[in-house]
């Protein structure tokens, strides 16, 4: 018996890239696995702006902690550091200006706010297309 599947076809991972469609092309991510409570408060005092998936515990924390002396221009090195690789200027220079006394936890909450915001814009876009893909596959 002869297999009708084309050669180099395999059943589980779909078609080789050369005979792929469109349609196929297209990513799909899963959504960001949510942190429990005291997960996201960690991320939000370890991880700072390389956690990008912080909920508002972890947000709350990140501004907490930048209103604290010497924590707080630590923290903001190292978001400093996470928002120059992830190319985030806006994120950048707010980190920068958090470096000075006084003025930093300020300038750090709203960096955080305005992260956080991006998060929870990403968060409904990725919940609308997926209700979306359901409302099509149900006609």
């Amino acid at each position: 018996m002869q297999d009708s599947t084309p050669s180099g076809y395999d059943s589980r991972s779909g078609p080789p890239a050369s005979q792929a469609t469109p349609e196929a092309a297209t990513v799909v991510r899963r959504p960001a696995r949510r942190r429990s409570f005291v997960g996201d408060i960690s991320a939000g005092l370890f991880f700072g702006d390389f956690a990008h998936d912080l909920g508002l515990p972890g947000a709350v924390t990140q501004i907490a902690v930048s209103f604290i002396p010497l924590i707080g221009s630590i923290c903001a090195v190292r978001d400093l550091t996470a928002d120059l690789r992830h190319h985030d200027h806006v994120g950048a220079a707010l980190n920068a200006l958090a470096l000075t006394p006084v003025l930093g936890g300020f300038s750090k909450t709203f960096e955080v706010i305005r992260s956080t915001a991006h998060v929870g814009h990403a968060v409904h876009s990725a919940h609308q297309q997926a209700q979306r893909r359901r409302d099509g596959s149900a006609a």
